[in-house]
């Protein structure tokens, strides 16, 4: 069994360790409103330090709706771009801060546009690409002049495809019509990066996630409709992670390794299209240290090595 991290101090745990898995849902610590500029904080700060959690199978899910919009030619853009930054924040420390993070999980889903990726996970996070650049949702259209007695057969003969018919504009236009609420469900390691690349259990720390509203309703919007203002409203957000329950042996392990007072050193260098804070050096790696009451113990789980 390959080891995520050579650290020949660090017990490894497997699946069979693994007593139980639950989800359990996590409120928003509350919202934060910037006087100068209007935008919306919203905070998770996730102190259940005495249990394993395996974020990079986390989700955050957003309730989302368009108001005033009545059956208007308007809906939100892929992903709704509902936040212009994200931060997380392991022990204090800052280990990943995105801007954009709505297109750097919109760029990292195109790579997995399978069947089963589109009817599932992409659907959840709000993404039917576009086919076309426009707002029309008409599919076909019409050659030349028709009367309004006009026979049938005769305007089949005119119809054709309409190549300017933008279908996921025309889909994400159905789920948001008439101020129809929608919830988008974004996955933690299609947005930062960390949960990605380490798929992992951890506990003994405070972890803390920042999400920045984005300011104008009209980022997060797709419309041909002129001079109309409409508000995106985010009537709810949680977030849902996964808490693992080891079985005796396993948790007797993690207790002697917490007693043997090993400090770890824990880095990670941020991908491109990710801005980090600030870099002790340039090589783009940031450190987090833990002493041994804070450890984070490293679990292997076979499915994801």
């Amino acid at each position: 069994m390959e080891k995520i991290w050579e650290f020949t101090k660090i017990p490894n745990y497997y699946e069979n360790d693994i007593e139980r898995v639950y989800y359990k849902e996590h409120k928003v610590d509350g919202i934060v409103i910037d006087p100068d500029k209007t935008q919306q904080m919203y905070t998770f700060t996730i102190s259940d330090t005495n249990d394993a959690i395996l974020f990079s199978e986390g989700y955050i899910c957003i309730d989302v709706k368009i108001l005033n919009n009545d059956e208007d030619n308007v809906t939100l853009v892929n992903t709704g771009n509902l936040f212009s930054r994200a931060a997380l924040h392991i022990g204090g420390h800052t280990v990943e801060e995105i801007m954009k993070p709505s297109l750097v999980h919109y760029i990292h889903s195109l790579g997995n546009f399978t069947n089963d990726y589109i009817s599932f996970v992409a659907t959840n996070m709000f993404i039917f690409k576009d086919t076309v650049d426009s707002a029309d949702r008409e599919p076909f259209t019409f050659v030349g002049n028709h009367g309004d007695t006009e026979k049938m057969p005769s305007l089949i003969k005119k119809m054709k495809l309409n190549d300017k018919h933008n279908k996921g504009f025309d889909q994400r236009y159905n789920l948001t019509k008439n101020s129809k609420l929608n919830k988008i469900i974004i996955p933690l390691n299609q947005m930062f990066g960390f949960f990605n690349d380490f798929r992992k259990l951890m506990t003994g720390t405070e972890v803390k996630f920042e999400f920045m509203r984005n300011e104008f309703s009209s980022n997060m919007l797709y419309t041909d409709v002129l001079n109309k203002n409409y508000n995106v409203s985010i009537p709810k957000i949680t977030m849902w992670l996964p808490h693992v329950r080891l079985n005796p042996e396993a948790s007797s392990k993690y207790l002697k390794f917490l007693e043997s007072n090993v400090n770890l050193e824990i880095g990670w260098t941020a991908p491109i299209l990710r801005e980090c804070g600030p870099y002790k050096d340039d090589s783009g790696t940031i450190s987090v240290k833990f002493a041994a009451e804070d450890i984070i113990s490293i679990f292997v789980i076979p499915q994801y090595i």
